[in-house]
């Protein structure tokens, strides 16, 4: 049997005891690849085998609510490769949750979010700063980067 641990406020945790977030282990594949296919096309299924294959297992997590899977994030290295949220279980925060939860253990990542202007601001609000991008006839490729230390600039001399 798979365990979880529970929330807590003094883990750094949400309070509701019957939400958790724990690592992903290779006995969830099969319910995160249909949390996936709900949230992403199709053409994205070799690209998620891929990612859940050189996941860093430590670093990926899936977000459990009274006992179902809602969301899902993998993460390669510093990479966070895929993040999302049972659709009908959208606009609550627990994007939100999971996101803070990732980032606590590893502060540092960067990320290329789908073209979609609302989903880069989600990103931004959430500490990501466009790095790279790069427009291409049907669309416009990002790389967003978060790190947990400040980096010399023009503008701020801070290390």
């Amino acid at each position: 049997m798979v365990h979880a641990i529970p929330y807590s406020r003094d883990r750094g945790f949400n309070h509701f005891s019957d939400q958790m977030i724990r690592t992903l282990r290779e006995i969830d594949r099969v319910v995160v690849q249909t949390l996936f296919r709900h949230n992403f096309l199709t053409p994205e299924d070799p690209y998620f085998k891929d990612a859940w294959k050189h996941r860093t297992r430590h670093l990926s997590f899936g977000l459990w609510n009274e006992g179902s899977l809602i969301g899902m994030a993998l993460v390669r290295h510093t990479k966070l490769e895929y993040i999302c949220i049972d659709p009908s279980q959208q606009g609550h925060g627990w994007g939100s949750m999971l996101l803070q939860h990732v980032l606590s253990v590893c502060p540092t990542l960067y990320l290329n979010p789908a073209d979609d202007p609302a989903l880069c601001r989600w990103y931004e609000r959430h500490g990501f700063q466009l790095s790279n991008e790069v427009e291409y006839p049907r669309f416009i490729s990002r790389c967003y980067v978060r790190h947990r230390y400040e980096t010399r600039s023009k503008d701020n001399h801070k290390i």
